[in-house]
């Protein structure tokens, strides 16, 4: 069971400065049971077994009593520097909001990459701009998976129960306006993919519900952000066969698109992005070869 997995590689960490709480939002009994054959020196709680995902999260959230906190899935697996590594970055970067650390993407029992790329051994500090470049900008080197975070507790940040499936990139964005952001490079937990990942569904609804997030936010605002989102999403709206099928409807999104391609392209930030990306798989490549050698 993955949740057995979870709880055990959660408890075998190389640095003892930790506490778990196991909150159990499940229909059924099951992990009680499997929690008190692990160990009986863990707190677990028990829910009412009907809350929504994120509302399971600010439940979580206001009961935290220590200054940071993580929010790990039971469906990923910790390494035992996942402590560690945080307690180190933050001895770097004591005053960063929260601490995001690098995965390795497992697919059908098999490593498949990490979650995100980067030559340093810290990504950072990442402000709002650069956290929200890092989801939607072309050329980008991946993101630090929502289960990796370490956060600071903050009793007014909570996740918006109307934000929809893409709340959490919300979640990510609201704390990165109050203070910067770190990732941590070095991988310090598993990042399972499988069939019943939110990720793997989408929703245009909720996709819009973001989109007005982003535009109604003084800082996304003025972004690059903003550009790359529309485009992203207007290009799955031109193919969904139950949206706009009034007559010119179509014919709009496509100028929208074809203008705003003919914008991207003569966008420095664009090709900086790009040539960034290129150096670092040259340096990775380089990397390589020296080693092999």
């Amino acid at each position: 069971m993955q949740a057995q997995e979870a709880i055990r590689s959660v408890l075998h960490q190389n640095c003892p400065d930790y506490q778990i709480i196991i909150s159990d939002n499940s229909t059924s009994d099951g992990l009680g049971a499997i929690v008190m054959e692990i160990s009986n020196a863990v707190k677990y709680v028990r829910r009412s077994g009907n809350l929504t995902a994120l509302e399971h999260f600010n439940a979580c959230i206001s009961e935290v009593d220590t200054k940071y906190f993580a929010l790990f899935h039971d469906d990923d697996v910790m390494l035992p520097n996942f402590v560690e590594l945080f307690w180190r970055a933050h001895s770097h970067f004591p005053d960063a909001i929260a601490y995001g650390a690098n995965a390795i993407i497992q697919a059908d029992g098999l490593p498949c990459g990490l979650a995100f790329k980067a030559s340093t051994q810290y990504v950072g500090p990442i402000d709002m701009i650069a956290l929200g470049s890092r989801y939607f900008a072309r050329h980008q080197m991946g993101i630090a998976p929502l289960p990796s975070y370490v956060y600071q507790k903050k009793d007014h940040l909570v996740f918006d129960l109307n934000a929809g499936k893409y709340g959490d990139v919300q979640w990510l964005l609201m704390h990165a306006e109050l203070g910067d952001i770190v990732w941590i490079n070095e991988p310090s937990m598993i990042y399972r993919l499988h069939d019943t990942n939110d990720s793997k569904t989408e929703s245009l609804s909720d996709r819009l519900k973001f989109l007005r997030f982003l535009k109604t936010h003084k800082i996304c605002s003025e972004s690059i952000i903003l550009i790359h989102y529309r485009r992203f999403l207007y290009k799955k709206i031109l193919l969904d066969s139950n949206l706009f099928q009034k007559i010119g409807r179509n014919k709009i999104l496509r100028d929208y698109l074809i203008c705003s391609q003919w914008n991207i392209n003569f966008m420095v930030n664009n090709f900086t992005a790009l040539i960034k990306k290129m150096s670092y798989k040259i340096q990775t490549l380089s990397d390589f070869y020296s080693n092999k050698l």
